[in-house]
């Protein structure tokens, strides 16, 4: 749902900026109680706008685009079964579209149980394959920074996490495959930022290692005495290489 002043706060902003996609921040209902809504912010630095586009969520109602340059990219991928928008957004960019971000809340959105973006599995899949055509398209225009491989290596690094966390072992190796490919640094980073996790990594390769790291996360907010205890076996398990 658009707020009322949506369109007379955006539209002039995007006359004024021909070359740009100007977004604006929204709020989310929260589905038990419509009267309780949550930030849907998205701040934009002046970074690379790939780079951002292929890190960050903008979502659907929140830009305004100018016909021409949808028409000239094709519009929507009609073939894919999700991620729409946030595709288009990573296209514009590579086409060089500029970004501005108007910091207003215009725009309330509900997210709808059985609703395409409802099935994350899907949807992470979905991303995965999209990032790995995007490193495949900017390598060969000659156009892949070290900026932008960071963001697309960091990308796959932190969906494969959240595959792994849904039993798909299979995606999440072909994600850490494929992200290491084009920046394993990144890679490395993104998933294992403590000493001892990149410890782990190297004796127990990135699953075990990454299944270790998630079940550790999902008991530290319940019991202190818990997480010191999975601290203590994780060391252990680390030190005896099993």
């Amino acid at each position: 749902m658009l707020e009322p002043g949506k369109l007379a706060r955006q539209v002039p902003l995007v006359l004024d900026r021909r070359d740009a996609m100007v977004y604006c921040d929204g709020r989310r209902l929260s589905r038990e109680d419509a009267s309780r809504s949550h930030p849907l912010v998205t701040h934009y630095d002046g970074d690379d706008p790939v780079s951002f586009a292929i890190e960050q969520k903008v979502w659907t109602p929140a830009p305004i685009h100018f016909k021409e340059r949808l028409i000239g990219i094709g519009g929507y991928s009609e073939d894919l079964p999700c991620c729409h928008d946030s595709d288009l957004n990573v296209r514009l960019a590579m086409t060089g579209c500029a970004i501005h971000h108007l910091h207003e809340c215009l725009y309330v959105v509900r997210r709808m149980a059985g609703s395409v973006s409802s099935d994350q599995s899907r949807v992470l899949d979905t991303r995965c394959r999209l990032a790995w055509d995007y490193y495949v398209e900017l390598r060969n225009r000659g156009a892949l920074s070290d900026r932008r491989s960071q963001a697309l290596a960091g990308k796959l690094a932190r969906d494969a996490i959240e595959l792994l966390r849904r039993g798909r072992k299979d995606l999440c190796l072909r994600n850490l495959a494929w992200g290491s490919e084009i920046d394993n640094a990144a890679v490395t980073k993104e998933l294992y930022s403590s000493r001892w996790a990149m410890i782990a990594r190297s004796i127990l390769g990135p699953i075990t290692t990454g299944r270790i790291m998630i079940f550790k996360s999902k008991w530290s907010k319940r019991s202190p005495s818990c997480l010191n205890r999975i601290r203590r076996w994780a060391k252990n398990t680390i030190r005896s290489g099993a």
